[in-house]
């Protein structure tokens, strides 16, 4: 089970997580993810492999992506020349921060345009 909080700020960036130990490529891969679209396209990809048996899913963005499989999910960062490992957690971690993380970033979305 990962230890997160939400931080809402005055300045940029205004939402953030951050976790308890710092999985910093984690925080910076759930920041990349802005909108429904983003959101279902990433939550496709880990029902595929937790429900519906595939063994493998990537679901990589701009800067950093998620390797995804039954056991574990590596987040790790994009760019060519970077031999960084990133971070490994569980699947169901990553599936339940990931829906944690979008509900709390819509209500903080609707409360900003108040």
């Amino acid at each position: 089970m990962l230890i997160y909080k939400f931080t809402k700020r005055t300045e940029p960036p205004y939402f953030l997580i951050t976790f308890e130990p710092e999985l910093e490529f984690l925080s910076a891969y759930l920041f990349l993810i802005f909108d429904r679209k983003t959101y279902a396209w990433v939550k496709e990809g880990i029902d595929s492999v937790l429900n519906k048996g595939m063994g493998f899913a990537e679901r990589d963005m701009e800067w950093y992506g998620a390797e995804i499989r039954p056991e574990t999910t590596r987040i790790y960062p994009t760019l060519e020349d970077s031999n960084i490992e990133g971070n490994t957690i569980k699947t169901a971690d990553f599936d339940a921060v990931l829906t944690a993380y979008f509900a709390e970033k819509e209500k903080y979305d609707k409360q900003r345009m108040l």
